[in-house]
């Protein structure tokens, strides 16, 4: 039972790879690679989704003022890159999820309440 950290790099993935079953192998590349055995792989398997789940969990009126900042907002542009770019599950507690969210709610794009929702 353990959540492990490595720096991403091919030979990373390979040790990640060659964890022993069961274990859930994340490959935020090219900025880290999380390997989760035991219940550390089962209490945070639901704290993971992909960019369309992330995308689903804004209504359409908050994704529709969303996008519209982020052509004058580099921040908020850089966010939704981050996301889009996604190539497999993100953490919901990944501190630019944690950091962004607020930001949003200073912009005035979503609700006060809303990154608590939006991260549950």
């Amino acid at each position: 039972m353990a959540i492990t950290h490595y720096t991403y790099s091919d030979a990373n993935i390979a040790i990640a790879e060659a964890t022993p079953e069961p274990r859930e192998v994340w490959i935020n590349g090219p900025v880290e690679i999380v390997v989760r055995t035991g219940a550390d792989m089962q209490q945070t398997a639901d704290r993971y989704v992909t960019a369309e789940q992330f995308r689903d969990r804004f209504t359409g009126a908050e994704m529709a003022a969303i996008l519209a900042a982020q052509q004058t907002d580099a921040q908020i542009a850089q966010f939704l890159y981050l996301v889009a770019t996604a190539t497999g599950p993100f953490s919901l507690d990944d501190p630019r999820v944690v950091a962004g969210l607020p930001y949003l709610v200073s912009k005035g794009l979503i609700a006060s309440n809303r990154p608590g929702q939006i991260r549950a």
